[in-house]
């Protein structure tokens, strides 16, 4: 079993094809933050739309820097499941984009309103009347946003921010189907097998990861790399941030790579 000192620069060297790409878009999207930060274009008072993707831009750089330290890291298995919400939020922002999304994005912006609010009903107990009041205000102000009405005209609550009642719906509703198919895939390791896991152990010694894979880490920082790359660039037009050259040639970068996914090697 390889020392875990050795497992990274095994990991640095293997990988680099992959990882110098990463590490520079990670610097770009820190110049970008800089940017946002410094030249308060982020403000409160701004359509919904737009503030939900910067909303969008800093989650996914929290899920981007985590894929990238869990994969340097050889914890394979760990940041597929961290990738998939990447995934998830990549389907997300499609849907926002599309028409209509200033009302989209009011309903994602104040779902936490109506969530406060149906808690608040299923345990009374836990709030106080000043509570219960500013949570039922603060819900009534947005309740139209998630009351859906049929033909008939009968109306019935949201289940979903989004109203579709599966990501995978959602995702087709935006004609991103092998994205979920991305999301599918990575799902089946959040719901692995136990049985099936213990299989995978090497001389049923536990090692860095419960299911330790180049394959699968190479292919994570592909995505990873894919998903981010498509939110920068998102980001980018919409605050008029001057990096479209930039996110440009690491889209050369990520199709010259996304070719190298045969070249997996072999097992540490």
């Amino acid at each position: 079993m390889l020392a875990r000192k050795e497992l990274r620069r095994r990991i640095a060297r293997e990988m680099k094809g992959v990882l110098g790409p990463t590490r520079k878009l990670l610097a770009t999207a820190n110049n970008m933050r800089k940017i946002l930060s410094t030249k308060r274009l982020i403000k409160e008072d701004m359509e919904k739309s737009k503030l939900v993707v910067a909303f969008m831009f800093a989650e996914a750089y929290a899920l981007f820097t985590s894929v990238k330290q869990l994969c340097e890291q050889g914890m394979s298995h760990t940041a597929s499941i961290v990738l998939r919400s990447m995934i998830e939020l990549v389907i997300y922002l499609k849907y926002l984009r599309q028409e209509d999304n200033e009302e989209r994005a009011e309903r994602f912006f104040y779902w936490a309103h109506k969530e406060k609010y149906k808690f608040m009903n299923k345990f009374p107990s836990y709030f106080s009347d000043t509570q219960k009041k500013a949570i039922k205000n603060s819900y009534e102000s947005v309740k139209r946003l998630y009351v859906m009405t049929d033909r008939r005209g009968n109306s019935t609550p949201a289940r979903h921010w989004h109203c579709f009642r599966s990501i995978e719906k959602l995702a087709e509703s935006v004609d991103l189907v092998s994205e979920y198919g991305a999301y599918g895939h990575l799902s089946m390791n959040v719901h692995i097998s136990p049985a099936h896991l213990l299989g995978r152990i090497r001389n049923l010694r536990i090692e860095y990861d419960p299911f330790f894979d180049p394959g699968m880490l190479r292919e994570n920082l592909v995505m990873n790399f894919t998903y981010f790359l498509c939110v920068c660039r998102e980001t980018n037009d919409i605050y008029s941030l001057g990096k479209s050259e930039v996110l440009d040639k690491f889209v050369e970068q990520q199709n010259h790579f996304r070719r190298g996914w045969e070249n997996l090697g072999d097992g540490a």
